[in-house]
């Protein structure tokens, strides 16, 4: 079916009133993710998950920056970056994945603030600021991360740096801690 004409009002409708009906979680996140796999057809589509970044149920944050980032719906960046701060570590993750996918440069700094206020707790918050960060490849500004005080942030830089396979990993080298 996605061969045929543009989705209608009428077809895309019920997800997005899914999406927003409050008293079910299930028909809340498949209505999401319907709107992302109409997305995929209608970009336009894409928009109706932003307002749900700031949604009061966190699982609802994460799957919306999530599928955001599946659908790489770029006017969401800035939603995105304010949901690297988010109380919820998966909205935190979802989001971070899809600044990467969306190699979103802006995003480079409050990345950094991320890890560094994470300090390494959560692996899978820690791997994914690295992912990003090398999805963003801003070479030079994880060069200059090479003398932040965070040893979790160095890690993530190097790791970064690595994907990229680009030279200025060697600047870590002389780092004090092994």
């Amino acid at each position: 079916w996605m061969d045929r004409a543009p989705i209608t009002v009428a077809q895309f409708q019920p997800f997005v009133a899914a999406a927003r009906d409050t008293t079910h979680l299930i028909a809340r996140l498949h209505g999401i993710w319907g709107i992302a796999q109409l997305a995929r057809r209608t970009p336009a589509h894409a928009a109706q998950l932003m307002p749900l970044l700031t949604d009061p149920e966190s699982e609802v944050r994460a799957q919306a920056a999530k599928m955001i980032g599946d659908v790489r719906h770029a006017p969401a960046a800035d939603g995105l970056v304010k949901a690297l701060a988010d109380p919820a570590p998966r909205v935190r993750f979802f989001a971070a994945e899809a600044l990467g996918r969306l190699a979103h440069k802006p995003a480079t700094a409050p990345l950094v603030a991320m890890l560094a206020g994470n300090d390494g707790r959560d692996v899978y918050l820690h791997h994914a600021g690295s992912v990003a960060l090398a999805s963003i490849g801003d070479a030079a500004a994880l060069e200059a991360l090479s003398t932040h005080g965070s040893r979790p942030v160095r890690t993530a830089a190097v790791v970064a740096l690595r994907r990229m396979g680009h030279a200025g990993v060697a600047r870590f080298l002389g780092d004090a801690d092994e």
